[in-house]
């Protein structure tokens, strides 16, 4: 999946955990862009990534003994970010910082590469069956960030 539908995801992951918790809409805003944020964070690990060339020499010292869609694409990844998040913020802040992460690995789960959840076990995890796998930058694509920002839309109407 492209960066642009990795933050709406993260977005609406956000929003959501502040929606659900009854939080006013600024702040359910507020914690749909950190969710957005950590949507970005696992593609640290490829070259050419939006998070990668922002973070210039912190992230390509991070990254360079990565391979793309290896450890920070795994269930281990999910669980040190929750962790670092949670000794570092609020839970709710938590919540959108571990719900964002995980809606990267979600959506990249669904791609024809999927991805190494159980890592370092090489085996890929693909949540779709083969015919109905997304390819980044496909008509797809474009229509599944579209009906997540109509789902936001919709849910931010809804909560006002």
């Amino acid at each position: 999946m492209r960066g642009g539908t990795h933050i709406i995801a993260g977005v609406l992951v956000g929003y959501v955990v502040g929606a659900s918790a009854g939080v006013p809409l600024l702040d359910s805003a507020a914690l749909g862009a950190v969710g957005g944020l950590a949507a970005m964070l696992p593609d640290i690990d490829h070259p050419q990534s939006a998070i990668r060339r922002k973070t210039g020499v912190l992230g390509t010292l991070a990254a360079f003994w990565m391979n793309h869609r290896g450890i920070t694409h795994s269930a281990l990844a999910v669980l040190i970010v929750g962790l670092v998040a949670t000794l570092l913020s609020q839970p709710l802040m938590t919540a959108a910082i571990a719900g964002g992460y995980a809606s990267h690995l979600l959506l990249d789960s669904c791609t024809p590469a999927g991805i190494p959840l159980f890592w370092p076990a090489a085996r890929r995890i693909h949540l779709l069956p083969s015919v109905v796998r997304i390819r980044t930058g496909s008509f797809a694509e474009r229509g599944v960030a579209l009906a997540m920002v109509a789902l936001m839309f919709v849910s931010a109407w809804r909560n006002t």
